[in-house]
């Protein structure tokens, strides 16, 4: 009861434009033992991937409209595999 009377309270006039689901963001983890972090990030990316919303176009995935933060998982303690991982992914972000 109470999920129909939220969605009732936050309904836009025009249907069409409902899109109170859109995530604001994407927020990728990464291993550093991924040997190519930046392929990890546009597979994870890919429309295929993605929930139906983004393959028909309703949402907009493009990098310049939703905020994208990225988590390095260092499970080896290797310190130099982390900052080639950082290295990498702070040239495309």
């Amino acid at each position: 009861m109470w999920k129909k009377q939220f969605y009732q309270s936050v309904r836009f006039p025009n249907p069409p434009f409902e899109l109170t689901c859109q995530p604001l963001c994407f927020i990728f983890f990464l291993s550093v033992e991924d040997s190519d972090p930046l392929s990890v990030i546009e597979a994870m990316r890919r429309p295929e991937n993605l929930p139906m919303q983004y393959r028909s176009g309703m949402y907009d995935n493009s990098k310049n409209q939703i905020q994208q933060f990225v988590f390095i998982l260092n499970d080896t303690m290797d310190e130099r595999k982390y900052q080639d991982t950082l290295n990498a992914v702070q040239g495309q972000f």
